[in-house]
């Protein structure tokens, strides 16, 4: 990963950070590096400590499980959250994997910094954070739920909602081009069959793009 000083690293990019007093963001951002994700970039590893945690802007983080052949998409975090929820609940080392699953950008925070501004804050960081981690577990029910009740364009459909959202994906916008880009390492539902929700009329297609609709 590559640092970056370029575009758009405002804290209030990410709604974790945006729902803290200014004050608050204001003494924190000397701690927050600005870091530009690309797609592949391997953020950590089950077994190693966890040294960073990470407030995306704009992209899409993702938590994987390596399993004996296919590789498991667990849970996709983008700018409603932060990746490195582990060292949050009091956990120093990673069960899974975290990689970039589309390129963007994020703030990054050395983790010992992270539990020396959690214990020292009065609150406000503790109680976004807590909402986050139950919007994850609501997360990880629904996907189960997907799993097994939805069939495969559905799910598709479901991950590029939420991708088009995390992207802050606009017809307009130069960006959208490249929005759904992903990984190629961690297959998503339906990612070889796109025609399927083309023909049912849920989204369009160009040369490199893919627009919900």
């Amino acid at each position: 990963m590559a640092s970056d000083t370029g575009g758009s690293y405002d804290p209030v990019g990410n709604r974790i950070l945006a729902a803290l007093p200014s004050s608050t963001r204001e003494y924190l951002r000397p701690h927050l590096e600005p870091t530009e994700w690309a797609a592949g970039d391997v953020l950590y590893r089950p077994g190693e400590r966890i040294d960073a945690v990470y407030f995306p802007l704009i992209g899409v983080g993702s938590s994987v499980t390596d399993l004996e052949g296919p590789t498991v998409e667990v849970a996709t975090v983008g700018d409603e959250g932060m990746v490195g929820l582990p060292v949050f609940l009091g956990v120093a080392t990673a069960t899974e994997r975290a990689l970039c699953q589309v390129s963007g950008r994020a703030l990054r925070m050395d983790a010992d910094r992270f539990r020396h501004e959690i214990a020292l804050l009065d609150g406000q960081l503790q109680q976004a954070l807590q909402r986050f981690t139950q919007s994850m577990f609501t997360q990880l029910a629904r996907n189960g739920a997907c799993i097994r009740g939805h069939r495969t364009h559905q799910r598709c459909a479901r991950w590029l909602l939420m991708t088009a959202d995390r992207m802050h994906v606009d017809d307009r916008r130069p960006h959208a081009q490249r929005t759904f880009r992903p990984h190629a390492e961690v297959p998503r539902p339906d990612a070889g069959r796109p025609q399927v929700l083309r023909q049912r009329g849920r989204r369009r297609a160009g040369r490199g793009r893919l627009h919900p609709l």
